[in-house]
Parts: structure tokens; sequence; C-alpha cells
């Protein structure tokens, strides 16, 4: 953008310049510190938060800067800030995308300013492009990320030896992306300046050095800190749940030191605008014309910074997925691990086993999954990949041999073990197994402070992790391990915020804590290292394959397993690194050699859309799905489609925490034993409803939009099975799809001014569904349903499974109205359930297995339906305890207190004393 587009009315006094030169200030540090959040680079914030506080920042920093634009200056803002912000959400989502848009941003500002602001402005725009392209680089090329870990490391060392405190740091939480911020504006600040500038640049490198110096400081005392604040006592999880009163204590407890680089950004934000006010700067006339040459150079520049800003996602990130129909799988068959699967009559945590539906999930991708006891050389020759799962000691010298010869060979092998436990001594065997390679496992627990590194993950760029972003799904434990790995061995996946725990024993009932020394961030969960023509991957966290993780964990180990099975070349490849490394410096070199702000706002769109297009097609062409007709040779007793996908796509009230009490874990296992394969739907795909049997509504706050009801329609009609499990108080989200198939639940509230009753709320409620008569005796059988609402059938063919009635003491009636109604839709069924929370473990499983009220009569009753949706010959629930067919209100006199133990209550969400009150 030319000097035309700036008003020409730019005639100030020197106080108004003084004024203009402090809005400018604090516009690029506000700029900076948007760049840092939208880069999440200051400590454990939600994404959503994190691009909040992002947007807020620029827009408080357009005020504070007040460019003087023309309409089409701002027009031409107005319109690479829309393009910048849909591209993301139309196309893919885009690593980086929002820190792009900032320096985007800051280079529109800076056609709107007059010199020194609009070169101030630009050091700042070149600034966060440059920590956008470093964090892309660090996410492509596996030596820049191993450098940038070294180097704040350095940093943590050097501060720990000043300090004499331990602090073991990598690059997140020794600021490494603050420091390369700062140091590039500080750099073009220098460069602004008029006169001798070695003074300047000294300063500028003593005052980022004492600032970060003083970062380090805070953060190696923080163990300290903390153990010198008073006590807090933890909230109280009563039923109602009733928020404590606001503590300043509790909110520094909860920042330290999860949020300390937000400290050190504060402090750079006031050195930036320090740094900006002290300056003397040099003003070019702009006047002063561009010769032609010069001008023909910029022209070449701008050509070549377009096509870097279009070929550089294609050579960092670009990679695809193969099909694993054929392959075969092999791994071992002992060692500390069970290939159980969930079993009838067997509840609880405990009974879930751990590696039993691996086999079933693999066969649903189209491979074969052999279990193999002593690893022989035959079994490996016929081997796609090798799965060597929590090897212990009886994985022989000999057959580590043989697996070795098998990966130097060109075969893939895949290392999965857990956190260190003293007794079983497995740390030693996996490093002993280890040893061919540069990567060991660290004798720890890798423990996240967000709980099982929900939003703390970061993966590069390689086929096996495409499903890990942008995804906020499951992936790793807080029980696993950290792995150690040098050079020529590379990371996969990194936990962020988190730390090291000493040995994984302290953690097993979340006790461990941060202590002075511990590791904190950058965590190496998974890597991989070429060994001869092959290659091994390691990871230090079992979850994601065990029989509960599958659930959320399945487009990652399919991944996996499509990578160990058929590999393809990705951005991990050698010529694609050099590729990547000189594309990032030639587009940065070129924004440098001759700043402009439109030059600068052009590459940010078109890298970003590049981006954007680029994780499509990834997407797109990666992506290795389950298919329930495909069977597990010598299956028995499993429908036609065993894959179930509980929907995870329209914002459901069920809790993502294992074994908490909104969460499903029941449902899960209980799918599991009636043959299914249950899995968690992240993401609306009607490739993947074609390859399932079942789908799982349970209560969404987000309404289905036309074309995923077509999509259900379809999928019911030719033969698949939709339960939509929804009370009256969520049901609006689902009316549109409910009376596609001529079913209702009648929504509360209802207005005031409207036609609509309000619907009668049974409450918990028991409702009998089956009446047995056997030989001489004769029973019913009942499900108990935690909040009731009435739902109406609206078709002919409906049938109705169970009634209610209700049996809360504010509202007396006896009238019986349906809770349970099922009807046919093409070939397929329909089942719908007044009660969002029917599937929730605090009414159908405890995580120790403990039944309720004596009996375990909704795990009975999802045993009649499904076999009965299946088609199946029709399964008898036994006859239920007698006190099980009393009132309510007198089994629950004696019923929670016997059959919930203390040590088994939900220590996530509720203290002991409050389980049985959940039941009564």
């Amino acid at each position: 953008m030319s000097t035309s587009v700036i008003d020409s009315t730019d005639s100030l006094n020197s106080r108004h310049l003084a004024a203009g030169r402090l809005g400018v200030a604090w516009s690029i540090g506000l700029g900076l510190c948007a760049a840092w959040l939208a880069a999440g680079s200051l400590g454990t914030l939600t994404t959503s938060l994190q691009a909040t506080l992002s947007w807020l920042l620029l827009g408080a920093a357009v005020l504070c800067a007040q460019p003087r634009l023309k309409p089409g200056g701002w027009c031409v803002l107005a319109g690479a800030i829309l393009v910048l912000a849909a591209v993301p959400a139309i196309v893919a989502p885009v690593r980086q995308g929002l820190t792009l848009t900032v320096a985007a941003v800051m280079g529109g500002m800076a056609a709107g300013l007059v010199d020194p602001a609009r070169r101030l402005m630009l050091a700042g725009a070149v600034a966060v492009l440059t920590l956008a392209v470093y964090r892309l680089a660090q996410q492509s090329v596996p030596a820049i990320w191993m450098l940038s870990d070294a180097l704040g490391g350095l940093m943590g060392y050097v501060a720990a030896g000043a300090l004499r405190r331990p602090l073991a740091v990598g690059a997140s939480f020794g600021g490494l992306d603050l420091v390369i911020v700062m140091g590039v504006f500080c750099a073009l600040w220098v460069r602004a300046l008029r006169g001798p500038r070695l003074a300047s640049a000294l300063f500028a490198v003593g005052a980022i050095g004492a600032v970060h110096f003083l970062y380090l400081t805070i953060l190696a005392c923080t163990p300290e800190i903390l153990s010198r604040l008073p006590p807090v006592e933890p909230p109280a999880m009563g039923n109602p749940y009733v928020p404590p009163p606001f503590s300043w204590l509790l909110v520094v407890r909860q920042l330290l030191p999860w949020n300390l680089p937000a400290l050190a950004a504060l402090l750079y934000l006031v050195l930036v605008v320090v740094l900006i006010r002290t300056g003397v700067y040099r003003v070019d006339s702009p006047e002063l014309a561009m010769s032609a040459g010069r001008r023909d150079a910029g022209w070449r520049a701008v050509v070549i910074l377009l096509g870097l800003a279009l070929i550089l996602p294609w050579c960092g990130l670009f990679r695809t997925g193969q099909s694993l129909a054929g392959k075969r799988i092999v791994a071992n068959m002992h060692g500390q691990l069970d290939w159980e699967t969930p079993q009838h009559d067997e509840y609880g945590r405990e009974q879930a086993g751990m590696y039993g539906m691996l086999p079933s999930f693999v066969a649903s991708l189209g491979a074969e999954l052999q279990l193999s006891s002593d690893l022989s050389s035959a079994d490996l020759a016929s081997a796609d990949a090798v799965l060597l799962l929590n090897p212990d000691t009886e994985l022989s010298l000999e057959q580590q041999d043989r697996v070795w010869q098998y990966v130097r060979d060109g075969g893939s092998m895949l290392v999965v073990t857990e956190g260190f436990l003293p007794e079983n001594g497995l740390e030693r065997r996996v490093n002993e197994l280890l040893q061919p390679t540069s990567i060991s496992v660290h004798r720890d627990a890798a423990m996240s402070e967000t709980t099982d590194w929900w939003g703390s993950i970061r993966a590069l760029e390689h086929p096996a992790m495409t499903s890990v972003y942008p995804a906020a799904r499951r992936v790793f434990s807080d029980l696993g391990a950290s792995v150690e790995v040098r050079w020529p061995a590379r990371p996969l996946a990194l936990g962020i915020w988190g730390w090291s725990a000493p040995e994984q024993g302290a953690t097993l009932m979340g006790a461990a804590s941060l202590l002075p020394g511990a590791r904190l961030g950058d965590l190496v969960l998974a890597a991989e290292q070429r060994v001869g023509a092959g290659r091994v991957l390691v990871l230090g966290d079992r979850y994601s394959l065990t029989n509960e993780g599958l659930v959320n964990g399945h487009t990652f180990v399919a991944d996996l397993l499509s990578y160990l099975a058929a590999p393809t070349s990705g951005p991990q490849a050698m010529w694609r690194q050099f590729g990547t490394v000189l594309c990032l410096a030639g587009l940065l070199g070129l924004v440098a050699w001759h700043i402009s702000g439109p030059r600068l706002m052009a590459t940010c769109v078109l890298l970003a859309s590049s981006l954007a297009l680029a994780q499509l097609v990834i997407a797109s062409s990666s992506s290795v799905m389950p298919d329930g007709t495909q069977r597990l040779a010598g299956a028995v007793h499993t429908p036609p489609n065993r894959v179930a996908y509980i929907d995870a796509t329209h914002l459901e009230p069920y809790s993502v925490r294992d074994w908490s009490f909104d969460a499903l874990n029941g449902l899960v296992l209980n799918l599991a034993r009636n043959g299914y394969l249950p899995l968690a739907l992240h993401e609306f795909d009607a490739a993947r409803l074609e390859r399932a049997g079942l789908f799982v509504s349970i209560g969404p706050a987000r309404a289905f939009s036309s074309a995923e009801r077509a999509c259900l329609r379809q999928f019911v009609q030719r033969g698949g099975i939709l339960i939509s499990m929804v009370g009256a108080e969520e049901a609006a989200a689902s009316a549109a799809l409910l009376a596609d198939f001529g079913l209702r639940v009648p929504p509360s509230p209802v207005p005031t001014c409207g036609t609509d009753f309000e619907p009668e709320p049974f409450g918990r409620t028991r409702a009998n569904y089956l009446e047995v008569s056997q030989e001489a005796d004769s029973y019913l059988v009942a499900a108990r349903l935690h909040a009731a609402w009435p739902v109406e059938p609206q078709v002919q063919e409906a049938e109705v499974l169970a009634y209610g009635h209700n049996q809360l003491p504010v509202v007396q009636s006896e009238a019986e109205l349906p809770v349970i109604v099922t009807c046919r839709f093409g070939q397929g069924q329909v089942v719908l359930i007044g009660d969002t929370c029917f599937a929730m473990n605090k009414n159908l499983e405890y995580i120790g297995g403990e039944p309720f009220h004596g009996a375990y009569e909704n795990a009975h009753f999802w045993r009649w339906l499904l076999t009965r949706l299946q088609g199946q010959p029709e399964w008898v629930p036994p006859r239920p305890p007698a006190r099980v067919q009393e009132p309510d209100d007198e089994a629950a006199e004696v019923a929670p207190e016997e059959d919930m133990p203390e040590e088994e209550m939900f220590q996530e969400e509720a203290p002991e004393e409050e389980a049985p009150e959940e039941e009564a």
C-alpha cells in the first residue's frame, strides 16, 4: 500500500508526535502479546480462551495505533482479516493461523502510519511472522525442535547455576518463543535508530537478558513459593453443587507455574514501550522515489515470496495414509498385559480388560492382528508390522535378536510401554530392548496439569500424527512415561504443559505433586528412529490402544498402524526437511529485505490459505476408517455391523473424564459386551456412518444440520440403529432429528404465552419393560431412569417398550406415560429414551462394579435391548432381588451404603461421602 493511502493531513506538532509514538508503542506491545497468545506460548489456556484474548488484544492494538488509512485501506485490511478468520473455519484448521492474522493486521496498520511509527510497526509484524515461521519449522523439522529444546534447556541450566536452584525446562517453559520475537523486534528497532547503534543494541540485549532471568528466577522458586502459601480447602462437591467463594490464593496456586510465561510477556510488553519511547529514529522522506532497478527487483521478490508461501505447506506438511486391507500385524501374546474383552456379569474398571478389543479394531480396518507366543521367524516373515506391548522379562534375548533383524531388513516395529512401576521393572526391560536406538524411556510418569494432556499436546507433522492435530480428544493419559530422544531419533508428540513425576507409583491415585527440579514441559511422549532399512516407534503411554482408550483414540491408532504397516513418505523425509528449511529462510529473508506492509499482509494471507488447503487434502487422503462389516475371524454372536459410534460432535453433556459420574464408561463396556466396537465420533462424517451399525446420541446442545439429518435418515434406512437419549430440558436440539422418524420429546420449559403444556417430570423412577413367565415363575424386570421425562410416538409403527410414572413428592400423579419407545424406519430402527443421563456411569456402572440397589438392572436392560435390535434370540434378564422391586424410597434407605465401598468412589468429581447420596 503506497503512501497515497495515508491521509495527507499529517501535520502534527511535537506533542502530538510524542502522544502518537506512545500509542504505537502500546499497540506494538499488545500485538506481540496477542501473537504469543495465538501461538499458545503463555501457558495453559483453552483454545477458545486463547483465541478470544488474542482478538481482544489485537483490537486494542488497532485502537492504540489509530492508523490513518483511507476507506480503501480499511477495506483491504478488513478483507485480509475476514479471509484469515474464515479460511480455518471453512476449509480446515491452520497451525499458527491466528498468529499469521496478527502479523497481517500489524502489517496493514503500518501502511497507515508514517515513519518512524511505520518502521516500528513493521518491525513488530516481522517479529510475529518470524514466530509463526519458527513454530511451523519446529513442527515440520525434528532437528529444529531438538535445537530449540536444547536452547531452552541451556537457558534453564544457566539460570539454575546462577541461582543454585534446580531448574529443568525445555523451549516452552524456557520462554524461547518470547526471546525469538523480542530478538527480532529489537534487531529491527536498532536498525531504525539514528546515529551510533552499538550502545542501543547492547542495552536491548541486556534488557532482554534481565527480563528473562527474572522470569526464570520466579519459575525456579515456584515450588518454594507454593510450599509457603497457606493451604486452601478444596471446594466441597455437594449435591447440589455450590460454587466456593472467590479466592485469590486459589487463583495463584492454579496459575503457578503453568501461566508464568504470561508474566514474562507482560514484562516484555513494558520493555517494548520503554525501548520505543526512548529511541531516536531516522526518518526517510516519503517522496523519495524508488529507482527502476530496485522496483523491478522488488516485483521479482514479491513473485518469489508468494511462490514460497504456496510451496512451503506442501513441502513441510503434506503426507498420505494407506489402506490396511490385507495387512498382517504381529503382536506379542505374553508380557505385562492381557487380551481380555469385557464380559457379561463382570462389571467395573478392573473387568474392562487391556488389549482385548484391539484385534477386533484391527479387523475393522481390513487387517489381521496375529498374537505370537514366541515371535518366531515364521511369524515375523509374514508380518507387515510388529507390536511389542508392555514387554517384560518374558521377551528373551533370542526374540529380541529376531525382532531387530526383522527391523533392519525393512520392517516396522511399535514399542508401547507405560510409566515406571518399581515392582515390575518394566522400564528396565524396555530400555534393554531399545539399546540399538537413541531412544530410552525415563523412569517417571508424564503428568499434565490439564489431566490426560487435554489441550497440551503438540504433534509434529508426521503420517502417524495426522489425527492428533487439531483434535481436542484424549490420546495420552497421565500414567505414561516420557521418552528421551537423541539424534538421529526424532520426537513425534510432545506434552507441553506438564511435568515429569519421578515415579509412577506416586501418581496412580493422583497424589503426585510438582517437586523441585522436576522437568517442566516439552516431554516427549512418542518418538521414532530409522534402524537399518526399517523403523521403530516408541509410545510412552499405552492408553490409546487399550479397550477404554480406543474409544477416543481410534483415529490416532488407525493412522499409527497405517504408517507402520504401509509406510509412506512424509515431511520426515530428509530432502523435504531441507526444502522446508530453505523455504522458510527464503520467505523470512525476502520479507525482511525490503519490509512492506502490503507485501507482508499478502504473504500471511497466502500462506494461511495454502496451509488450510494442505490440511484439507491431508485429512481427506489420510483417513483410515473402521468398517463394521469386517468380521474378526472366529467371532460369534456379533451384530451384522459391529461399529457403534457415540456422538461427540454436538456439545453433548457427558463428561470425558474416565469413570466420573457423568462419563460413559459403563455404556462403552456394555456395548462391547454385546459384540460392538464402541468408538467416539469426533467429526460427523457420512463416510464413517456408512461403515457403522449403531449411532448413539446423548442430549446434544447443538442442533443437527439438515445435511446431518439426511445422513442419519439414510443410515437408518440402510439398516442402522439410532439410539437417542434426551430429556425434556435438552430436547430442543434433537427435535428436528426425532421428528424425521415420527418421535418427540415435549420440551421443558415452555413459554408462558404459548399453547404447549409443561411436560410432567418423572424424576428417578423404575420403568417395567418385560414380563417374564417361565414355568411356574413370573416376574417383572425394569430399567432405572435417572431423570425421566415422557416421550411421544407420533407414528403407528412405534412401539412403547417402557412406561414411567411420577415418583416426585412435589408433583402427585398416577398417570403412566411412555418413557422408552422404538420404531422401524426403512431397514433400521430408532430407539428414544426420555432421559439424558440414562447411560451415564451414575445410572449404569460404577468404577468398582458395585450394583445399584443390589442389582444390575440397567446393564441387563442394555443386553436385552441390543439383542432385540440385532434380531438375535431375545435374552431374558434374571429375576431381580426382592428388595429391588420395593418402592425406590424404601430400597434407597439401605442400598447405597451397602453397595458402594468408600475406596471405590468417584474421586474425580465427588468426595467419598457424597457417592451414596447420589443414589439416594
